[in-house]
């Protein structure tokens, strides 16, 4: 499910692209606490932008 008609293609994309009101709602984390908890290596940012190209290829499939 997208929230808005821009397709992401990173993680950094996903946070950076995501009204932070949504974000919050959605994940119940701030953007700022995402990016924190992001930068202490808690998500694996290349697994998870590997994730994301994968399911824009099958999106475009």
């Amino acid at each position: 499910m997208y929230a808005t008609d821009y397709r992401e293609e990173a993680l950094k994309h996903v946070i950076e692209s995501l009204d932070a009101e949504l974000f919050e709602r959605v994940t119940g984390l701030t953007v700022a606490d995402f990016r924190t908890l992001n930068n202490l290596g808690l998500f694996n940012a290349q697994h998870m932008n590997h994730a994301i190209y994968q399911f824009k290829r099958f999106e475009s499939a």
